[in-house]
């Protein structure tokens, strides 16, 4: 019996488009950086878990309120130094980031203020953590089959 994977299913069918398949893909596997409200219990860098609650540093620009993450440690020290803010740095792998921030009501920039930058609507993050999920359980009772 052929494994389903629901995360390539849902960025074939979503993206349309091998090079953002490619894109999407190594977004799910690479770490981020993202800055959290300053605790110094967290430790630094803090690297939650799925589990935990985590204190998401939110900025703003002039459209909305958005959660930083950043694609290296440099980036984020780079960008977060305009900001009169006490925060610590957190990282995380990509795939675990998308769940925690799935259940955040908020628009995710990657490397913002960059050369180059992403913008996730609360809705496509949503998206990929179900995705990823659906994934997870069917590869779970699959492995239970073996």
């Amino acid at each position: 019996m052929k494994q389903i994977d629901y995360v390539e299913q849902w960025m074939r069918v979503s993206l349309r488009d091998d090079s953002k398949v490619d894109y999407l893909r190594a977004l799910l596997c690479q770490t981020f950086w993202f800055p959290v409200d300053y605790h110094p219990e967290l430790g630094d860098p803090f690297e939650p878990g799925l589990n935990d609650v985590i204190p998401f540093w939110i900025g703003e620009n002039e459209e909305e309120m958005f959660i930083p993450i950043f694609s290296s440690a440099e980036l984020m020290w780079i960008e977060m130094k305009r900001f009169d803010h006490r925060h610590s740095r957190a990282r995380m792998q990509g795939g675990d980031l998308m769940r925690a921030l799935s259940r955040m009501s908020y628009t995710v920039i990657i490397n913002p203020g960059a050369k180059v930058s992403s913008t996730w609507s609360k809705m496509a993050v949503r998206e990929i953590a179900s995705a990823l999920a659906r994934g997870k359980k069917r590869s779970a009772r699959i492995q239970r089959r073996v």
